[in-house]
């Protein structure tokens, strides 16, 4: 008995569709594509392939099987659930290749836990303009930021606080339950390590360590730029940044790790100055010219806006000290007025000039970090 038997005169026979299971169950049209459908790759469905399971024949006349193409093709055509088979081959490989069709699908997602740290410190790399292969050749040159995540030493603040930073910007990109709160215990370790770092601090201090401690200060200002609680945090890590900076002298940032982070500094240690009004040390002649003088390299045109921008915290704190004064006509105010009139002059002149030079407008990108 078939069902043209059974079937009501005019009653029209069924259509078996071809279309996936996730589309019936959706009951959408199903643009039938294989392996997986398109229409639900588009539409972030999972596509959990098509009903009929049909077996995909390997002809082979001649010679023995070649199994390892059997995997490669497997492998390509896994997700469709398709079973390959060639003729002749034995019910155990048989067995075999079933087994893993069947198995495609991991049954429940994988655990960040598994390597937590390497995937949050690899998003802050790939974040951030570092290069994970640059090396320096001079062993005196403070460490770079992917050798100090990839020491994964757990005594050192460097790299506690990149850690930290790497936590809190994941988890502000991505809103990963808990992990805010676990980069701020990561963060108070890594202050109670540098607490006890800098407690040894003195003009004879090994330099390697200073380089180090460099590092943690900026990390950590990171963080607080990533999670931000209170601008005074932010502050007070400039000021370290300052102090460490100044304490270590302009020689110490001529080698090319150093370099790059003194350079990349310099913009929040002059900030910092701006806010407060007060002078910053980066003004001083020495500080503008021997960092650069032994590398074989021109001076970049944004680090003269730099210059400018250290500049402005000495004319904040000369103005505000004339206002508190008062109006009182001396000898000594008409001196300090004119040479504050004079170094406004001076450095809108400078700022002309890089206004009217011809430079390439990528020299002027402000966006990285650290």
């Amino acid at each position: 008995m078939t069902w043209d038997t059974l079937r009501r005169p005019g009653q029209a026979k069924p259509r078996r569709s071809k279309g996936c299971r996730t589309c019936l169950r959706r009951k959408v049209k199903c643009d039938e594509r294989r392996p997986t459908c398109e229409r639900c790759d588009k539409s972030s469905y999972a596509c959990l392939g098509y009903g009929d399971n049909r077996l995909a024949f390997v002809h082979m006349t001649t010679g023995q099987t070649d199994y390892s193409k059997l995997e490669q093709c497997h492998e390509e055509t896994t997700p469709s659930r398709k079973l390959l088979y060639t003729a002749g081959d034995h019910t155990k490989s048989l067995a075999n290749l079933y087994m893993k069709a069947s198995t495609n699908y991991v049954s429940s997602p994988l655990h960040l836990r598994a390597h937590l740290e390497e995937i949050i410190v690899s998003h802050l790399m790939w974040k951030l303009p570092v290069d994970p292969h640059e090396v320096s050749l001079d062993q005196s040159d403070l460490p770079n930021l992917s050798a100090i995540l990839a020491s994964c030493d757990h005594g050192s603040p460097a790299y506690f606080s990149g850690l930290s930073s790497a936590a809190a910007l994941f988890s502000r990109t991505y809103r990963i339950d808990g992990m805010a709160e676990w980069s701020v215990r990561l963060y108070s370790r890594a202050l109670q390590l540098l607490h006890r770092d800098m407690q040894s601090v003195s003009e004879h201090m090994d330099r390697t360590k200073a380089y180090i401690n460099l590092w943690s200060i900026a990390l950590l200002s990171v963080y607080e730029m990533t999670l931000p609680t209170s601008l005074s945090k932010w502050k007070i890590h400039g000021y370290g940044l300052s102090a460490l900076v100044e304490g270590m002298g302009p020689y110490a940032f001529g080698n090319s790790n150093a370099h790059k982070l003194f350079v990349d500094n310099r913009r929040t240690i002059a900030i910092v100055h701006i806010m407060d009004g007060k002078r910053c040390f980066l003004e001083r002649p020495e500080w503008k010219t021997i960092p650069w003088s032994t590398r074989n390299e021109e001076r970049p045109i944004k680090q003269s806006l730099v210059d400018i921008l250290c500049d402005i915290p000495g004319i904040i704190e000369t103005f505000r000290a004339m206002r508190k004064r008062g109006p009182c006509q001396d000898d000594d105010m008409d001196s300090t007025r004119k040479r504050l009139k004079d170094q406004i002059i001076k450095t809108i002149d400078e700022l002309q000039q890089i206004r009217y030079q011809d430079f390439d407008l990528v020299e002027l990108d402000w966006s990285a970090h650290v």
